[in-house]
C-alpha cells in the first residue's frame, strides 16, 4: 500500500480506496483516505463518508498507542511531506561525512584490488 502511494499509482486509486472501505489500513503508514487523495492531488469529495471514517479509525489508533488524557490528532498530511529539522553543524557537518564516506570507500576499494 505504502509503495503503491509512494508511486503515485493513480490507476491504482479504486484498489486503495477498496482497502481503506475494508479497513485493511493502517492509517498510521500511508496516512488517512483524505491524506492520500491529497497526496494524490486530488480533493477529497466532502460527502465522501470514507474520509471521516478513515481520519476516525485513525485518531482511534493513535488514541490506543498513548495512553493517558493528551491525544494529538493524527498528520493529515503524508509522512513523506513533513518537515526535516536541520541538525547542529549544517553544511560543515554534511561535508565531513561527506568525507569520511568517501575515505571508507576508497580503503575498501583498495582492499578489493589486491
Amino acid at each position: 500500500m505504502a509503495s503503491l502511494v509512494e508511486l503515485k499509482a493513480v490507476e491504482a486509486l479504486p484498489v486503495i480506496r477498496r482497502a481503506f472501505e475494508l479497513g485493511k489500513v493502517d492509517e498510521s503508514v500511508p496516512g488517512t483516505w483524505g491524506a492520500v487523495l491529497d497526496y494524490f492531488g486530488v480533493e477529497p469529495d466532502p460527502d465522501d463518508p470514507l474520509v471521516e471514517e478513515s481520519r476516525r479509525r485513525a485518531e482511534e489508533r493513535y488514541a490506543r498507542m498513548l495512553p493517558g488524557p493528551a491525544t494529538r490528532p493524527p498528520a493529515t498530511t503524508s509522512p513523506r511531506q513533513a518537515p526535516v529539522q536541520k541538525r547542529k553543524g549544517g553544511q560543515a557537518h554534511t561535508e565531513k561525512n561527506k568525507r569520511k564516506a568517501a575515505k571508507a570507500s576508497r580503503k575498501a576499494n583498495r582492499k578489493k584490488r589486491k
